[in-house]
């Protein structure tokens, strides 16, 4: 009994969790009934949700579905907008218009950046799906086309009802796109579509059709640097070919997480300048979207790196300045770092430091400064300077006088140390620098001057020059004088009716001048130099109250009982009448001043008699700074003595009117321009006016039979003071017909008659009367010959004459003759001895003509052998007649001696006087016998 209880119970609470479970089982969709019955079906999507602006002007995303309860089961929706916090709206019929499984959510604006839409039960995601964004949308149930879709944008196109179907068709493609159903909206992608019209025609209805224009909106990024450090900014441009367009820039790193944004405006020049600040160290691109159109464009992959501690080195090992000159010193930096510390000199070593704090302003990577040692050692701001406009470079100790007490002092010339470092504390830069170099300063030399002179449009070339910033105005000088264009002179032409006088150019070189024009702080040269012969350099160095520097001009033949005239440009000329006068380049790293004068300027400034015809003048330009003059010795004991230390440049140039003239020919007692009746006629002269000048030559026919007037332009002077041009209107011309021709547009006035002539004959050298003609020698004769030679032509002209025998020249005579002129030429002293017996051809010979005839050549005959042979003998003979005369003589001399009673001072033998008197006396005796033979 108790067993089966105890099975019953068992079976009873079997059957009761099987209950249990069947009612769970039952339970769950009673629970959710209306809720669950939501999911009872899947949701799907027919298409991607698109997020646009509709007909009515409203942005709605449209979620086209195949469930027409959604309004009723979904609780939420949340819209993910890109760069910004997600937007939660509720999915009732006040956010949300449904066609049946058609749902258009109003988002109240256009959100470009909209990457989805997730649909919530409750807590529960029900649906999440990405969006299309369409910046543009095309109704084409109204007609109207829209003249600017950009390429990569998407268009909505619409008619107002759901089951749309289009052909879109261009140029160059054809496409068909129909909503689905549930929808009536078509996104149509331009990004792989040409840039030209559509036509969009409803499939359903062919009187609805619109039409919209594909353009490239132009949308770039450039990146400033894709190379950066973790301290450095990431910037960049973007632009665009359309102005006033707001834009969203987008750091997306290799997860694709937005990390860094930035939104701004194009503005009236279509461009943004960013700044996204800096980043952690990864890789990353910069994406930039048109709010608008939706377009987008993607950067260079961004590398940033960790940023180490930084370097500042110099870009150079040594530097070295004259004493008062700027020299530059330019600073490294590498990506770690933009700022540091620059230190001239030491103070313990050096008796000077001065601390220079740097900063990279542009981003350049480098910062220039510039070092005055004109001003080293004075409490001023501009012992340097940042040649960057954005850089900066700070003295830190001017007011402890850089460890130097300069008591009006430059500084020392010899060896600096010159020292850098990333660290902006100039202590620990001292200690520790990234880089050191050798800085030297070397004594100055005095002045020199050379004086050149040019023409006045060459001159404005180089005012051009300086005036254009992709020109080097010191490369168009040093052009200029390669080319003959600026000369060396030591005398100006002056043109005293106009203004096309001379320039004359005075090249002062000054080393250790250049601290002294930066001083000023003039930008113009010429204001600067006005300003250094007027006292205008730096207050501090110039304790003296004489101008730093003169210039002045004195004439050195005046006429009898008059005083010289004189210039002194600082007293008598106001800073306009400088500028008006004197053109002024300068050469800051050679210390050279380019000072041009325009004589007619200074004329007109000062007074018409200042340069004249015939003036001599010597100039000077003095440096006579204190500080300059002082160097790093001691002071001057006196204004005198100041005065005895003037370093002074001079040279001398003489005025003279500007004349010319044209090259003539005498024809008929007149002295004429003469050519001839043909083209490429030349027509020359010569003038005192600077080489390289330009000037007009006109010629003007006095024939009514060929009438012309023709004006050749830029005729050029050479470095030889001649000018020539040619003309061909010649040709057609008769002899005898007559021209006047001149000069225009120059500074002297030249004119001449001209004449057509017949062309000359040109020189040619005629050979005649060969004498001798056909000849006959004795090999070892030595002849003569002689030959008339006459010019035939009408011009004059020198060739060698020459005798030649068998077309060896054996002679030659370089003649000169006149057209018409005649001479002999006479070849003496021929020696016949080295020609063999023979017929040879021998003649007189020139470039033109030739005269020849036969040279006969015959051996010795035995006859003229004998005679030769005896003639010998006969010479023999008369040899020994005067050996037997000499020794009589010597006879005589011995007899002498013996008369004198000499005796041999080496103790000859007694009797030799009379041993040496019976040998000549036998002598003569063998000699009277062979004479007698």
């Amino acid at each position: 009994m108790t067993g089966n209880n105890t099975d019953y119970r068992t079976k009873g609470r079997a059957v009761f969790l099987a209950a249990l479970m069947v009612l769970s089982m039952l339970a769950v969709p009673m629970a959710f009934t209306g809720s669950v019955a939501a999911q009872s079906d899947e949701v799907t999507v027919n298409e991607t949700p698109v997020h646009y602006e509709n007909s009515s002007g409203d942005a709605v995303i449209e979620i086209s579905t195949n469930n027409d309860s959604l309004i009723d089961d979904v609780d939420t929706i949340n819209i993910s907008v890109g760069g910004q916090d997600d937007i939660e709206l509720d999915f009732d019929s006040s956010n949300v218009a449904q066609d049946d499984g058609q749902y258009v959510v109003d988002t109240g604006e256009v959100y470009p950046r909209v990457d989805s839409v997730t649909l919530f039960i409750g807590s529960d995601e029900v649906l999440e799906e990405d969006v299309i964004y369409a910046g543009e949308t095309l109704d084409i149930s109204s007609g109207d086309d829209l003249s600017a879709v950009y390429q990569g944008s998407t268009v909505a196109i619409t008619s107002g009802s759901q089951d749309l179907s289009v052909d879109l068709e261009s140029d160059s493609d054809f496409a068909q796109r129909s909503t689905g159903s549930n929808s009536s909206v078509i996104p149509f992608d331009t990004s792989d579509r040409e840039t030209e019209e559509y036509e969009v025609t409803n499939q359903d209805d062919n009187s609805e059709v619109a039409n919209f224009t594909i353009r490239d909106l132009g949308l770039d990024v450039e990146l400033d640097d894709t190379e950066i450090t973790d301290a450095e900014n990431l910037t960049g441009t973007a632009s665009a070919s359309s102005s006033d367009r707001d834009v969203l820039v987008e750091v997306i790193d290799e997860d694709d997480d937005v990390v860094a944004e930035d939104e701004g405006d194009l503005g009236g020049n279509a461009e943004y300048d960013f700044d996204l600040g800096d980043l952690e160290a990864g890789t990353y691109d910069v994406e930039v979207t048109d709010l608008s159109s939706g377009v987008s464009v993607t950067s260079d992959t961004v590398n940033v790196t960790e940023a180490g501690d930084g370097e500042a080195e110099l870009d150079a090992g040594s530097y070295e300045a004259v004493q008062g000159d700027v020299v530059e010193f330019t600073v490294e930096f590498d990506d770690a770092t933009s700022d540091g510390t620059l230190l001239i000199g030491n103070a313990e070593d050096d008796g000077y430091q001065a601390n220079i704090s740097v900063e990279d302003g542009d981003d350049d990577g480098e910062v220039t400064v510039l070092f005055n040692t004109y001003l080293a050692g004075l409490d001023d701001g501009d012992v340097v300077t940042a040649a960057g406009d954005d850089d900066t470079a700070t003295l830190n100790n001017a007011d402890e006088e850089q460890f130097f007490n300069s008591d009006s002092r430059m500084l020392d010339s010899g060896d600096y140390e010159v020292a850098s470092s990333a660290s902006t504390d100039a202590t620990t830069a001292s200690e520790d620098p990234d880089d050191v170099a050798s800085f030297v300063i070397t004594e100055r030399s005095e002045p020199e001057m050379q004086l050149w002179r040019t023409s006045p449009a060459a001159l404005e070339d180089v005012v051009d020059a300086a005036d254009d910033d992709d020109e080097d105005e010191l490369e168009v000088i040093s052009g200029a004088i390669e080319n003959d264009v600026i000369t060396e002179t030591d005398s100006v032409a002056l043109d005293t009716d106009n203004d096309r006088s001379d320039v004359l150019i005075h090249q002062v070189t000054a080393p250790g001048l250049s601290g002294a024009v930066d001083s000023t702080d003039e930008d113009d040269a010429g204001d600067a130099l006005y300003a250094l012969l007027n006292g205008s350099s730096n207050a501090d160095a110039q304790d003296s109250s004489v101008d730093p520097v003169s210039l002045y001009l004195e004439q050195q033949n005046p006429d009898r009982n008059e005083d010289p005239k004189t210039l002194n440009v600082s007293a008598e000329l106001t800073q306009t009448e400088f500028n008006e006068a004197f053109t002024v380049i300068y050469d800051d790293e050679d210390g050279v001043f380019y000072v041009a004068l325009d004589q007619n300027e200074l004329n007109s400034q000062v007074g018409s008699d200042v340069l004249e015809d015939g003036d001599e003048y010597t100039v000077e330009f003095a440096v006579q700074d204190e500080r300059l003059l002082r160097g790093s010795g001691s002071a001057f004991d006196s204004e005198e003595d100041v005065v005895d230390a003037y370093e002074v440049a001079d040279s001398e140039f003489t005025v003279e009117d500007a004349e010319g003239e044209f090259n003539t020919t005498e024809v008929d007692g007149d002295d004429v321009v003469s050519v001839l009746p043909a083209e490429d006629q030349a027509i020359s002269g010569s003038t005192n006016i600077a080489p390289g000048t330009e000037l007009d030559v006109r010629i003007r026919s006095d024939e009514a039979s060929s009438s012309f007037i023709t004006t050749n332009n830029e005729v050029v002077v050479q470095p030889d003071g001649t000018f020539e041009t040619s003309f061909d209107d010649f040709n057609g011309t008769a002899s005898g017909d007559t021209f006047d021709v001149d000069v225009r547009r120059a500074a002297f006035s030249a004119s001449a008659d001209g004449l057509v002539v017949e062309e000359a004959a040109p020189a040619a050298f005629e050979v005649s009367d060969l004498d001798p003609a056909d000849v006959s020698v004795e090999q070892g004769d030595v002849i003569e010959v002689s030959a008339t030679i006459e010019n035939t032509g009408d011009e004059e002209a020198t060739q060698d004459v020459t005798f030649q025998v068998d077309g060896n020249e054996l002679g030659s005579e370089e003649v000169t003759l006149d057209g018409g002129e005649d001479t002999t030429v006479t070849f003496s002293d021929i020696d016949t001895s080295d020609l063999e017996p023979g017929d040879y051809e021998h003649g007189v010979f020139t470039d033109d003509s030739e005269q020849t005839a036969t040279l006969t050549v015959e051996e010795v005959s035995e006859d003229d052998e004998a005679d030769d042979e005896a003639d010998d003998e006969a010479d023999d003979d008369e040899a020994d007649d005067d050996e037997a005369d000499d020794d009589e003589a010597d006879d005589d001399e011995a007899d002498d001696d013996g008369d004198d009673g000499e005796t041999d001072d080496e103790g000859g033998v007694p009797g030799f006087g009379v041993i040496v008197a019976l040998i000549a006396l036998i002598g003569a005796a063998m000699l009277a016998a062979r004479r007698n033979n």
